[in-house]
């Protein structure tokens, strides 16, 4: 089996995610999430570009449906382990993007928010200005809390 997606599967496993791409919310959180690790220096090779739901790879699309119809026709992955000091990463990247009390988002669209706002700040170079303003005109029904992600998606950077 290709590296990428062995990576892949022991990265959703360490976040507790399934692979299971039924939903678009199932796919919609491991696009964003496997773009905060990339953010927090856990780069699988994935490139994204802006989409209408935040931050998106074709790429990381078509492997995570590889992953999953590899996974049904009985693909064991047993015996593969992701090295200690990534899995630490990740364990510290989880308590970071935790949704935070007072929040009334479901995780999928909590993670669109937090990647929203890294990807609008350090890829397309807004200011806290515009890119609060540009979410509450694109994503009304998320940019509410912007106030309570702009910390945390800001720190992923900051805190590599």
């Amino acid at each position: 089996m290709e590296y990428r997606l062995v990576s892949l599967k022991l990265i959703l496993d360490t976040l507790g995610i399934p692979n299971k791409v039924e939903s678009f919310n199932q796919r919609k959180k491991i696009q964003k999430l496997i773009y905060l690790l990339k953010a927090w220096g856990v780069n699988l090779g994935y490139h994204y570009g802006w989409y209408l739901y935040g931050p998106y790879s074709p790429s990381l699309a078509r492997d995570y449906f590889e992953l999953e119809t590899l996974t049904n026709l009985g693909e064991k992955f047993e015996g593969q382990k992701l090295p200690e000091k990534i899995e630490q990463k990740i364990t510290k990247l989880k308590t970071i993007i935790n949704k935070p009390d007072g929040v009334e988002l479901d995780e999928a669209d909590w993670f669109e928010l937090l990647s929203s706002i890294h990807f609008l700040k350090y890829i397309s170079r807004y200011d806290k200005n515009k890119m609060e303003e540009f979410l509450n005109k694109e994503k009304p029904r998320i940019s509410k809390y912007f106030n309570k992600a702009y910390p945390l998606a800001d720190r992923i950077s900051k805190d590599l």
